[in-house]
């Protein structure tokens, strides 16, 4: 199983709605997580967006593709947005989809939209992924960024781990070293496995970086 990943800006004459989301003042980033077409003519998407939610609800408003929206704010910088959609109102971007849908290739969550750009990765069998671009229709342009083996690490963190450096980080996990408030030291996670707390800490410090660097990586941008 192979992935591409894949950059595009929303193109020219694309509903306002997703020109927003990619590029609005108000929006730091926003990750598309699921969507389902519900009926023929609407689709439902949940958003995690990093922004003002009350400067962007104003702006989704005013959107045609947009038939309605419900937003669910985590602090002030921080929402979730549930929005019903016309695919009728953005007939580029459904034909993308129905291609992807076509091919039997799937879209790998999340779409990062940030710095007026969407980035995403297409997963399938390598033969079927070159021919989605060469199906790409005539006015959405995306760059190829990657092509790899999926899962990777930025899909598949722990693969990065050492066998030991796992071990170390399920025990802490077991034994509630990343609660809060701590529930276990270096020294309870040293016990459980039979070493030193020098090489607990060493473990963690080595694999806790890995996992970090992952999921700090996420998908790229155009400055990558």
């Amino acid at each position: 199983m192979r992935y591409l990943e894949l950059v595009g800006a929303p193109p020219p004459g694309a509903p306002r709605f997703f020109r927003l989301v990619a590029d609005s003042p108000h929006v730091d980033e926003a990750r598309l997580l699921e969507w389902n077409a519900s009926t023929e003519d609407a689709l439902t998407a949940l958003y995690a967006v990093d922004g003002d939610a009350d400067a962007f609800a104003g702006e989704v408003g005013d959107s045609s593709v947009v038939v309605g929206f419900d937003i669910t704010r985590v602090d002030d910088d921080r929402f979730y947005m549930l929005v019903v959609g016309r695919p009728s109102e953005a007939p580029l971007f459904q034909q993308v989809v129905d291609s992807i849908s076509r091919m039997g290739l799937i879209v790998a969550t999340p779409v990062v939209y940030r710095e007026g750009t969407a980035q995403f990765r297409i997963v399938g069998e390598s033969e079927v992924l070159q021919s989605m671009i060469d199906a790409v229709p005539a006015g959405f342009e995306v760059d190829v960024h990657s092509i790899g083996t999926f899962p990777d690490e930025a899909t598949a963190p722990t693969r990065t781990l050492s066998e030991r450096q796992r071990a170390t980080v399920t025990a802490a996990l077991e034994l509630g070293y990343y609660e809060s408030p701590r529930n276990a030291t270096h020294a309870d996670i040293a016990e459980r496995l039979g070493c030193a707390p020098n090489t607990v800490t060493e473990h963690l410090q080595k694999a806790e970086a890995k996992l970090v660097r992952a999921a700090m990586r996420g998908p790229v941008t155009s400055r990558d």
